[in-house]
């Protein structure tokens, strides 16, 4: 019985280290989401719960992003269309075949305000 309890107690030490690790390796932090653009995908998640986007300055959003976000042009559907925002290439859609890029696009107000935001693919 012992045995059974000691291996029990083992399994969850070792789980509760794995689950730690990978909650830790899709932390969001601006050094990351600046170094390694092609993990942007893995933990954009965490940059949207734990910053609240609506409301930012567009400084606030550029200091947190840095300045690689390419703005909004006419490049885009008529539908996605914005004269203020930024465009944030997140890297390949997530799932099996991904031949799509995911985006996070940040829209602003007439005072550089974030006004909403959205993810998407194109």
């Amino acid at each position: 019985m012992y045995k059974l309890y000691s291996i029990l107690a083992i399994s969850i030490i070792a789980l509760s280290g794995i689950y730690i690790w990978v909650d830790k390796k899709n932390e969001f932090t601006t050094e990351k989401w600046i170094n390694e653009p092609l993990k942007r995908g893995e933990i954009v998640d965490d940059l949207l719960t734990s910053y609240k986007m609506v409301g930012m300055t567009k400084k606030e959003v550029i200091n947190l992003l840095g300045s690689s976000g390419e703005p909004i042009d006419m490049e885009r559907p008529i539908g996605e269309r914005e004269i203020n925002g930024l465009n944030f290439n997140l890297g390949p859609e997530p799932g099996f075949m991904s031949i799509d890029d995911a985006w996070l696009i940040i829209y602003f107000d007439e005072d550089n305000r974030v006004s909403r935001y959205k993810l998407t693919t194109d």
